[in-house]
């Protein structure tokens, strides 16, 4: 009996390819193999012979078929890597914890999603005898020497004091047992001085800030509670900043910008990072919530010009200026496991190795969750109860059993993560088939822009790949 093999076809103009989904191999292919995919794996190869043989050649049909036992031999199916959860959990397996310290902001953004996301009561700081309490939670859990700490908010800075205290506890348990803490936050910069950059260069606190292009663009939707933009603050802080120590400016901080209906183009954003000197940008796209909704004109107008951006890098990349590209490959996931491919799929294990904590030191499975009681797993006072965690991991094998036939799942940036494919379905009953479409759609674009700019000069990604840390 014949193996079959799991693949997507997709054209670029009148050329035709096959991507064999288990090793993330491109193949290009005749006109006739692009029509038979479909119904290969359904029929033998003698309907086959009898579909085709009035409008193709015996010769070309034959040819086809061997095309085809070539790629079923290069095919390999995806592999997945069961975790043991009941030994991570016995065992404290934790490695990651995200801590709100804080749901409150001083500014007022147009686009935050905080308050959609949390579902629950202004809470404010986290206080001294919660954060106590966190600490010797994280203390008591952990047994793996690297371990990483993520302070969230609400702006996290506005709780320096309680974010400081939590370091130099982790710092004095690090020294006696030979740990190694990570530590990262983002903010929206206009709290940092020179005392804060100071003990974040000292701790080497990885730090995201919050920057949406320049003064017009940033402060169009970043706003104090007051009215008044805080672009003016951000730049004078990032000139203490620079100035303070380069090589922490350059290792330890990245930025954020955030691409939105008003102000859609992102090639004005990287000309504007290029001419500060900031090399390091993440581009996201403006967050739905239940009070925001983009258009379909706004969409349009949106992926225009992230078209534009890429037709833009890709030019980059073939004249190989790495080193002018403040932002990160487009569609990295996609490229670098065309390049190196993952040959298994690693289940999400968020409330086994991660955590997020908030402010009332109530534990959930990851960040997205916080604040929706119905998916709390403990508490800080009483431990995780995994009962409860053992019931969430369960469930996301049920929802996330569609993925594994889907051709973009080593591409998913989503990576069956509970929350975001099933964010669209009450009770996380199953992936949401708009954010599915979506990816799909995203890694169907990165599949063409690597082919594009491999065409023109098939050295360009290799020499990017000497420019990453994968």
């Amino acid at each position: 009996m014949r193996n079959k093999i799991f693949t997507h076809r997709f054209s670029i103009g009148s050329d035709k390819y096959l991507l064999l989904v288990g090793n993330s191999q491109i193949v290009k292919i005749n006109e006739l193999m692009y029509k038979m995919v479909p119904l290969y794996n359904a029929c033998s190869k003698k309907q086959l012979r009898k579909k085709f043989l009035n409008k193709y050649s015996k010769r070309d049909i034959e040819n086809t078929l061997a095309d085809f036992d070539k790629v079923a031999q290069k095919s390999k199916p995806i592999k997945y890597k069961k975790s043991n959860i009941t030994y991570k959990c016995l065992h404290n397996a934790l490695d990651a914890i995200k801590i709100y310290i804080t749901d409150s902001c001083n500014l007022n953004c147009k686009y935050c999603f905080l308050p959609d996301q949390l579902k629950r009561k202004h809470m404010g700081n986290m206080t001294e005898a919660v954060a106590q309490q966190v600490i010797d939670f994280t203390l008591k859990h952990i047994s793996l020497k690297e371990i990483s700490i993520t302070f969230c908010g609400g702006e996290p800075l506005l709780n320096y004091k309680t974010l400081k205290l939590i370091i130099d506890a982790c710092e004095t348990n690090a020294k006696k047992n030979k740990r190694k803490f990570y530590y990262s936050l983002t903010t929206n910069g206009t709290l940092l001085c020179q005392e804060i950059i100071n003990y974040f260069t000292k701790n080497k606190v990885n730090l995201t800030i919050s920057l949406d292009g320049n003064k017009t663009a940033h402060d169009a939707s970043r706003k104090f509670s007051n009215g008044k933009g805080s672009h003016e603050h951000i730049i004078n802080m990032l000139n203490k900043l620079q100035l303070s120590n380069k090589r922490y400016f350059k290792k330890y901080v990245s930025f954020i910008t955030v691409i939105t209906p008003q102000n859609p183009n992102y090639l004005d954003r990287y000309k504007y990072f290029n001419n500060l000197g900031i090399t390091n940008v993440d581009y996201d796209l403006v967050a739905e919530t239940s009070d925001f909704k983009l258009s379909d004109k706004e969409k349009k107008t949106i992926n225009a010009n992230r078209n534009q951006f890429d037709t833009f890098l890709a030019h980059e990349i073939i004249l190989g200026n790495f080193k002018k590209i403040n932002y990160e490959m487009p569609y990295s996931k996609v490229i670098e496991q065309i390049m190196f491919p993952q040959k298994a799929i690693l289940p999400c294990s968020v409330g086994i190795d991660v955590i997020a904590i908030d402010v009332d030191g109530t534990i959930y499975p990851c960040a997205p969750f916080v604040g929706n009681l119905n998916f709390s797993i403990g508490h800080i006072t009483e431990g995780v109860d995994f009962n409860k965690t053992f019931s969430f991991y369960n469930k996301q094998n049920i929802v996330t059993k569609k993925c594994y036939n889907c051709w973009a799942l080593h591409f998913c940036p989503s990576w069956l993560c509970l929350y975001a494919l099933s964010k669209e379905n009450n009770g996380l009953k199953k992936p949401s088939e708009k954010e599915c479409r979506s990816i799909r759609d995203w890694a169907l674009r990165g599949l063409k822009f690597y082919i594009k700019t491999h065409r023109q000069n098939p050295k360009s990604f290799i020499n990017w790949s000497k420019h990453i840390e994968l």
